[in-house]
């Protein structure tokens, strides 16, 4: 007997085992043929070197300086604070804008601005970082606080110098100073 394969005459069941038998080579047979061709690409960077400073606060050391050494007992009302990813340093300095000769030392201020020809205290102001060890204030930066990667509050230490020749200054006066902060990468 002569049958013609005809997809007409096989039963339900045989079409169903056929066409499984069809999507089991077919899966045999497709993975190597659909695998996706691969490749690789390189990705690669480096951060830059960041450096943040935020000087906040103030000292006073009062109206009543007494002749000899005043220093800040606290170290905590002035505060440096920096965030690197890198090595940096911290220089001091005051930029002095009062009367000539002053870079340094407290000058004369009347409340909103320096008195041109105002009195100037004897001796710098002394500055540190650990309360131990003071170097002078002047127009040139000075090293104050170095560090790593990081953050790091620093409070610096004030120590002014009353000299005899110091005079008050009339009312509603003070001597004034500013220091600046300036902190570059090393």
């Amino acid at each position: 007997m002569n049958h013609i394969f005809s997809w007409g005459t096989m039963n339900m069941m045989k079409k169903i085992l056929l066409v499984c038998w069809v999507l089991v080579c077919t899966l045999m047979v497709v993975p190597g043929v659909l695998a996706g061709i691969t490749g690789t690409a390189d990705v690669s960077g480096n951060p830059a070197s960041t450096l943040d400073l935020t000087v906040t606060g103030s000292h006073s050391f009062g109206d009543n300086m007494a002749v000899g050494v005043n220093t800040n007992d606290t170290a905590n009302t002035v505060n440096a604070h920096v965030v690197s990813n890198a090595p940096w340093t911290v220089d001091v300095s005051d930029a002095h804008v009062g009367a000539a000769g002053a870079a340094g030392k407290m000058a004369e201020w009347d409340g909103s601005a320096w008195v041109g020809a105002g009195k100037v205290l004897t001796n710098a102001l002394q500055m540190s970082d650990d309360g131990v060890t003071y170097f002078a204030l002047s127009g040139a930066g000075h090293a104050l606080f170095s560090g790593i990667d990081g953050t790091f509050d620093y409070p610096p230490f004030f120590k002014q110098t009353i000299a005899v020749a110091d005079t008050r200054v009339v009312a509603g006066h003070s001597y004034r100073i500013v220091t600046t902060y300036t902190a570059a990468l090393v």
